[in-house]
């Protein structure tokens, strides 16, 4: 077995003493950071021009993805 094989086995073998609740917390925390973060943008940094000069803010739509996602990891 190869040095790589070794470090390998060592790193699955520390990842698997984590609990399942505790990295599926982590996560969460995780979506939950990025949602506080998208919501404090300033609105020029989330708004969008179009082709046709139209603009379009996408805070919304990055706010709707984030909580889906929160709500299936929650959840689901």
């Amino acid at each position: 077995m190869t040095p790589l094989h070794q470090i390998g086995e060592l790193l699955r073998d520390l990842l698997l003493r984590v609990p399942l609740g505790a990295a599926r917390g982590l996560f969460v925390a995780t979506l939950v950071l990025l949602l506080i973060w998208v919501l404090r943008l300033a609105p020029e940094e989330t708004t969008d021009r179009a082709f046709d000069g139209t603009r379009h803010n996408l805070k919304p739509w990055a706010t709707l993805a984030l909580f889906v996602q929160i709500v299936i990891y929650l959840f689901v």
